[in-house]
């Protein structure tokens, strides 16, 4: 650690002026520092703030898609089938509209879900909104009807109880799912790799916190700890976020660097700013929604050592200049005193005894001005080149906080 950072740590939350979001883990004086020499922006500039910190509190949710969130809640499958029940009754009556309008409310319940769906209930569900919809004859609310009830019973097939008329609607519908370049959902901070949702009613585990979905519309459920449920629409190749506040706080910062995490959720309007900074993996990454960058590195520590060395000569430059010429001073007077030949003065033996005795105190005290203004010379030049300004600067924010901590009156 750099000296005098680790006082600094410690007050670093009350100095620091709410500013450009730093995700850090450990040490924020230290972060802190790095960060500001490797931006060139002022230390004071920056907020320092865990993953955990950064993404609690804001509960389940998803960026990067389409999503309905629940406007009715809570529902469960009991209530939900009945509705179905229902609705199955009027279709069977051909009850079109008032069947319709039966739908309507049952799926309004998916997204409020407080329990796994289930994918029979919402297949049959599905399946049966397709074929009114095939018998009103809007031929695309009816595929939209039996695509969604495909994603959650892939392998079903035309229930022969029904007119055949709508059966063509279904067929392109499964035909429709395949073959297409499918989406994926990235799971965020704090779940663990290997993590499990339920999407669609079945179970689907994550392969290095991505799920690949087909494109469409899809109910995503989050069982633990308490379930949640998202209703969220995909087109191929889309990225989507999936980040739950609720588990934020477990979520490592070196797990985020590189990933389409951050980015998407940038683009989303998720995260406060345009674009954040993360001190990981012993560097400065600038993030925004295009990506990660990973900045220059300044070498801190050497910056600081060179800048001490600098101290240490200007210091011993400055003392031994002035010792220098004060002896040389004083020799060289004395010398200078006793070179004339005066009236009456001392006879030239003397004087010459004199003179050779202050001369070598007189060259020496010179030398050692020399060798002072020269080390003070070569320390101001060490401390003018021993890196950029804002590592300068950085290190001196360090030094005024670990001051600040240290002697609480000041």
């Amino acid at each position: 650690m750099l000296p005098g950072l680790a006082l600094a740590s410690l007050t670093l939350l009350a100095v620091a002026r709410a500013g450009t979001p730093l995700l850090a883990e450990g040490d924020p004086g230290v972060a802190v520092v790095h960060a500001s020499a490797d931006t060139g922006l002022p230390p004071w500039s920056f907020d320092p703030v865990t993953p955990g910190a950064l993404f609690a509190g804001q509960g389940l949710r998803v960026a990067g898609a389409t999503v309905r969130a629940c406007g009715d809640g809570p529902w469960d499958n009991a209530g939900a089938r009945a509705e179905v029940d229902l609705a199955r009754t009027l279709v069977l009556r051909q009850e079109w509209q008032a069947a319709a309008r039966r739908f309507d409310r049952a799926f309004a319940a998916l997204p409020c879900l407080s329990e796994p769906a289930e994918a029979s209930l919402w297949f049959e569900a599905f399946f049966l909104w397709g074929v009114v919809e095939g018998h009103l004859g809007d031929a695309h609310r009816a595929r939209e009807a039996f695509s969604r009830a495909l994603a959650f019973s892939p392998d079903a097939a035309w229930d022969d109880r029904f007119v055949p008329e709508s059966r063509p609607l279904f067929e392109a519908a499964r035909a429709g799912r395949e073959g297409v370049t499918p989406a994926r959902i990235l799971l965020g901070p704090g779940f663990p790799r290997g993590a499990t949702l339920w999407i669609d009613g079945r179970l689907a585990r994550s392969s290095d916190g991505v799920v690949e979905v087909a494109p469409g519309t899809h109910l995503v459920q989050v069982l633990e700890p308490a379930v949640e449920s998202r209703e969220i629409t995909l087109v191929p190749g889309d990225e989507a976020v999936l980040l739950d506040g609720r588990r934020a706080a477990a979520g490592a910062l070196d797990d985020l660097v590189e990933s389409e995490v951050l980015p998407i959720l940038l683009g989303d309007g998720l995260l406060p700013g345009a674009e954040l900074y993360a001190w990981a993996r012993g560097r400065t990454w600038r993030v925004g929604p295009g990506g990660w960058e990973a900045l220059p590195v300044v070498d801190v520590e050497r910056v600081a050592a060179r800048r001490a060395l600098g101290r240490r000569l200007v210091d011993g430059g400055t003392v031994a200049a002035a010792v220098g010429l004060a002896g040389a001073a004083a020799g060289w007077i004395a010398v200078a005193r006793n070179i004339p030949e005066r009236p009456g003065g001392d006879p030239a033996d003397v004087r010459q005894a004199r003179v050779d005795a202050q001369l070598p105190w007189a060259v020496a005290g010179t030398g050692l001005a020399v060798a002072g203004g020269v080390a003070l010379a070569a320390g101001w030049r060490l401390r003018a080149t021993a890196g950029p300004d804002s590592a300068a600067l950085a290190l001196e924010w360090g030094g005024a906080v670990s001051d600040s901590a240290s002697d609480p009156g000041r």
